[in-house]
């Protein structure tokens, strides 16, 4: 398998299905993001939303604990690879987090107890209007779980620095008690270290 170019991922999500779910790095990642989430908080009856899915690996730990997950991805080839686990209580969305996809499937007509947004944000084009998004499909009390890649000199062009992820969150409303780097990847030999915002 040749290495992974992180800048080919916002151009076409496609090409990388095939072969996702056997990726060292994305299993690693996806085990270690269910880590935090499962140490913050309960999935037992519990409806949650994994935005930004893939084919998967995420959602699949989480929908064996949860009461029902909504898993969306705009690649439709990594969707089919999820639909093709045949999880029971996952619905799968081929779509980008917007107004229209929102509109058009009744899986949103209810608000999610957790919202996960697993190595995704750094690739959309528009943060805070997909995290006012995200705020308005969560439940009073809800939680949100965004692990994300952090911006800085080894990875300077991918991912958020510190500051934008803080003032990101307080322009919708949002307020972060900490901001934490609680594992990296190591990627074509560079350390990758992943920003989990508390909030």
């Amino acid at each position: 398998m040749s290495k992974i170019n992180k800048s080919e991922f916002k151009i076409n999500w496609d090409e990388h299905a095939e072969y996702w779910d056997e990726y060292p790095n994305a299993k690693f990642y996806s085990k270690k993001a269910f880590s935090l989430i499962a140490t913050r908080v309960s999935l037992k009856n519990l409806s949650v939303l994994d935005y930004g899915c893939g084919t998967g690996l995420l959602t699949e730990i989480i929908s064996k604990k949860a009461k029902n997950v909504a898993a969306i991805d705009s690649s439709p080839k990594m969707i089919d690879i999820l639909k093709n686990k045949k999880l029971n209580n996952v619905t799968s969305i081929v779509g980008e987090l917007s107004p229209i996809t929102i509109g058009q499937n009744s899986i949103f007509n209810n608000k999610f107890d957790i919202i996960v947004a697993s190595s995704v944000c750094a690739f959309i084009p528009n943060f805070i209007e997909t995290l006012s998004i995200i705020k308005s499909l969560l439940k009073l009390n809800g939680y949100f779980f965004q692990l994300d890649w952090h911006k800085n000199q080894t990875n300077p062009s991918l991912g958020f620095t510190e500051s934008t992820i803080r003032k990101s969150y307080e322009s919708i409303g949002l307020k972060i008690e900490s901001v934490s780097k609680p594992f990296f990847i190591v990627e074509n030999d560079k350390k990758m270290e992943v920003m989990y915002p508390s909030v």
